[in-house]
């Protein structure tokens, strides 16, 4: 069996994770929010809307300078979000965004970027997390990843929703970063009274057990 040195795994995720904005930028030109429409059936699909949250969730790959000045590549297929916010955890290599579309406030996380982050991937032990839901089960592997910026995204929100208090909040995300938008629009209206008008995600795992997904 071949093994990949870690600084050409390191190379291969950021490419793959890159190969996301790829397919995304070239479908469509650069998305300005104040033209986008969410759709009216949250059950139904939009492609144009589903490509405009892709895009907001390649940006959340960069580095957060890039992000904060909206420099990095993906940023020239969608408009900068305004009062736009970058949340991390140096430790578990994650990031997300959060921002005002115009319509909406949305969170966008970030996917799997190094050895650190397939690790947690790969941690299957299953986790209880909520009292009141005793019999959901979660990976304990992406419940860690969410809990280190847990306390980031509070903060966030609490800022946005006081700028923006009645706009309606979606979350997205991708790969790891889907899982840990799942587990984000759960927790947050299980423990925290915030309930999510539209979560969208881009290749999520499987995160929890059958009470987890009812």
């Amino acid at each position: 069996m071949a093994y990949l040195p870690a600084g050409s795994m390191r190379l291969l995720l950021v490419v793959l994770a890159y190969g996301v904005h790829s397919a995304l930028s070239s479908r469509l030109p650069v998305y300005d929010f104040r033209t986008s429409s969410l759709t009216p059936d949250p059950f139904a699909y939009n492609e144009t809307h589903a490509i405009y949250v892709g895009r907001i969730v390649s940006v959340a790959y960069c580095t957060k300078q890039h992000v904060q000045n909206w420099t990095c590549p993906p940023c020239e297929y969608v408009s900068k979000l305004p009062d736009l916010i970058v949340i991390n955890d140096a430790k578990e290599n994650f990031q997300g965004i959060l921002g005002y579309t115009g319509t909406h406030i949305v969170v966008a996380f970030r996917g799997s970027m190094d050895l650190r982050n397939w690790i947690d991937n790969l941690s299957f032990v299953k986790t209880h997390p909520w009292p009141s839901l005793p019999k959901v089960a979660i990976h304990l592997g992406f419940y860690w990843v969410y809990q280190s910026i847990h306390d980031q995204l509070l903060l966030a929100l609490a800022s946005l929703f006081a700028l923006h208090p009645s706009a309606p909040l979606l979350v997205t995300g991708h790969s790891l970063g889907a899982a840990v938008a799942a587990i984000a629009v759960l927790d947050l209206h299980a423990s925290h009274n915030i309930t999510a008008s539209e979560m969208l995600t881009f290749g999520e795992p499987r995160v929890g057990n059958a009470a987890f997904v009812m």
